[in-house]
C-alpha cells in the first residue's frame, strides 16, 4: 500500500521503477507489470524514501551505460 501522497506518487512512476529493476536484472524479458507494481508500492511505504534516496546519491555516472 502506497503511503506518500501524490507528489511522491507522481515522482516515483512505473517507467522509473522500471528502469531501476532493467538496470538491476540486465534483461527485460524478466520485468512484468506486477514486479514493477510490487517494486513501486515498496518504494513508497514508510521507512523506504530515506533508503531510496540514499540510494539515488550513491548512484554514480559510471553505472549508466554510454
Amino acid at each position: 500500500m502506497a503511503v506518500f501522497g501524490p507528489s511522491a506518487q507522481r515522482y516515483v512512476t512505473p517507467g522509473l521503477v522500471g528502469l531501476m529493476l532493467l538496470d538491476a536484472y540486465h534483461d527485460g524479458s524478466k520485468i512484468t507489470r506486477g514486479l514493477v507494481r510490487r517494486y513501486r508500492n515498496l518504494v513508497l511505504c514508510v521507512g523506504t524514501r530515506g533508503a531510496a534516496v540514499e540510494l539515488a546519491r550513491n548512484y554514480g555516472r559510471d553505472q549508466i551505460d554510454p
